[in-house]
């Protein structure tokens, strides 16, 4: 993690000493300290210095006891815990052969984002006509939630259930597009990124054409959700060799595509390119500023002789410096926001070199460098001491952090996110009970939940209806939340090491109950007293 201040040493009185590179306090994977003392001139003088630029922001914690008083002189340590930046990979767990705990968490322990290959596709959610039927969807959907983790829907236009070939071609259209408006009605509050067409611009895949005008078609969903962030996505290639094959301007897809957000490209054509920092810059510059953001969705390589930026055959070492180059590559330009690998493994996924987990759960070494890279070295952990007007100040990477306050002792936690936006968060700090109770922040953390622990309570000072989380569940494979008379509110399956419950059952104070069940052993209930 970083240590250090704004790039190196530290900042001014007041201010959080951050661990920067450099002064590290462990060693990156090879890879990852590969990449960043690489002799490159492009990434030394333009991708490293646009991971501070465009993925950091000036943080400023002020602390002040019930009364608005200025609290000086605590100890504050903030660990970042989450990317705001979408990092992803198809999760190995949609086919149910590798929806075991073990696959869940080594997914979830490197990203926090995820575009799945079938579960929300047409074909998936309406095989017989007329009968939309979103339950396998919103089933994934609510355990993405619960950990943190955002998920993209791929994508609303198709692939086209068996049905849709024998209806005439105008009954062909209609269903499509009611299809696609129930999806985005059914999923609006819980999704926020929607591919609308794939494999319809550049490719012209026939399970995935578009039946009637495209321009009117995006436009319509548009106009009828315009909070959402609607794209396409398609199999543009890194080395276009003719003029058909280029990737569209930002204006072109303004034109087609009304109120278009994003661009997806699938990141895997040819099969076995390896696209160079400069390559993918001449790609995304001229979308910086324009309102189009750029993902790249189907990230894969083939297991063939590489081309581009390399030559020979993949070899594990080869493959994780390729996704090392490419991650923080597209990290670090201003024009993207999100990266999905497709196929990870253990999966049917013919990206087979792609796999970063093996059939019985073991990582590759590529899977070790990524983890390096999104969960230490581009992460913020800063320490600190609050100054004469309370306030507690770093530089960070977006997204969320748990910030544990110490005062003579006495210590508390709470979690609070970090983008470009946020100014001063203020958290009001009192005691209660031999800990310290902060408000103000994002969520009410609860005590970490031990499978070793005997059952007891967990006391949590939420606000109304505030989120509350549930940490250390690194054991569990689920967990339920029961009311006062053992009724059973909310359950999951557990993802990483954390749940978040939003409450939307339980809005009230009042007493509930945890329920996990271990990997192994029996389960474990605590009571949980929300105030």
């Amino acid at each position: 993690m970083e240590k250090g201040g704004m790039g190196m040493g530290a900042w001014a009185a007041g201010i959080g000493l951050v661990w920067a590179a450099g002064a590290q306090a462990q060693p990156y994977d090879k890879w990852v300290d590969a990449f960043f003392n690489s002799k490159d001139a492009f990434i030394q003088g333009t991708v490293i210095p646009n991971i501070e630029k465009n993925r950091k922001s000036d943080a400023a914690l002020a602390f002040t006891d019930e009364t608005g008083k200025p609290l000086a002189g605590l100890k504050v340590s903030v660990k970042q815990i989450e990317h705001a930046y979408l990092f992803g990979a198809v999760p190995p767990f949609e086919t149910s052969q590798y929806a075991a705990p073990n696959y869940i968490k080594l997914w979830r322990d490197v990203f926090n984002y995820g575009i799945t290959e079938y579960s929300f596709k047409w074909a998936a959610n309406e095989k017989v006509q007329g009968v939309k039927d979103f339950t396998k969807a919103d089933a994934l959907l609510a355990n993405f939630k619960a950990s943190g983790a955002q998920l993209e829907l791929h994508f609303l236009a198709g692939y086209h259930p068996d049905w849709v070939a024998a209806l005439p071609d105008a009954d062909k259209a209609k269903a499509q597009k009611d299809y696609a408006l129930a999806a985005l009605e059914h999923f609006k509050d819980k999704i926020t990124y929607f591919q609308v067409f794939n494999e319809d611009m550049l490719t012209h895949v026939e399970r995935a054409k578009v039946f009637s005008n495209q321009t009117i078609f995006f436009g319509d969903l548009s106009k009828l959700y315009p909070n959402l962030r609607l794209g396409i996505n398609d199999c543009y290639v890194w080395n276009p060799a003719s003029a058909a094959e280029r990737f569209p301007t930002p204006t072109d897809l303004k034109s087609r595509y009304p109120g278009i957000k994003f661009i997806a490209m699938h990141g895997h054509r040819p099969h076995s390119y390896w696209a160079t920092p400069q390559e993918m810059y001449k790609l995304f510059d001229p979308f910086t500023g324009s309102g189009v953001a750029v993902q790249l969705a189907e990230f894969g390589i083939m297991d063939e002789p590489i081309e581009g930026g390399h030559t020979g055959n993949w070899t594990d070492d080869l493959r994780a410096q390729y996704f090392i180059s490419a991650y923080a590559t597209v990290f670090s330009h201003p024009a993207t926001d999100g990266f999905n690998a497709w196929g990870i493994g253990p999966d049917t996924n013919r990206w087979n070199a792609n796999y970063m987990i093996n059939q019985d759960g073991t990582q590759k070494p590529s899977y070790a460098s990524l983890k390096s890279l999104i969960r230490d070295r581009l992460m913020t952990k800063a320490e600190g001491t609050s100054d004469a007007a309370g306030a507690y100040k770093y530089r960070g990477f977006r997204g969320s952090y748990l910030v544990t306050v110490d005062k003579g002792g006495v210590t508390g936690t709470t979690q609070v996110d970090l983008d470009e936006k946020t100014g001063t968060v203020t958290l009001k700090v009192t005691e209660s009970a031999g800990k310290l109770v902060i408000q103000g922040g994002s969520v009410a953390v609860a005590a970490p939940f031990s499978a070793g622990q005997n059952p007891g309570r967990l006391s949590v000072s939420a606000e109304p209806g505030q989120a509350v989380v549930f940490t250390g569940l690194r054991e569990f494979r689920s967990l339920e939340i029961l009311d006062a008379r053992g009724a059973r509110l909310r359950g999951w399956q557990v993802f990483g090491d954390r749940v978040i419950w939003d409450r939307s059952e339980a809005r009230a104070p009042g007493t509930y109950f945890v329920r996990g069940t271990p990997m192994l052993g029996n389960q474990v209930t605590r009571k949980l007293q929300l105030r």
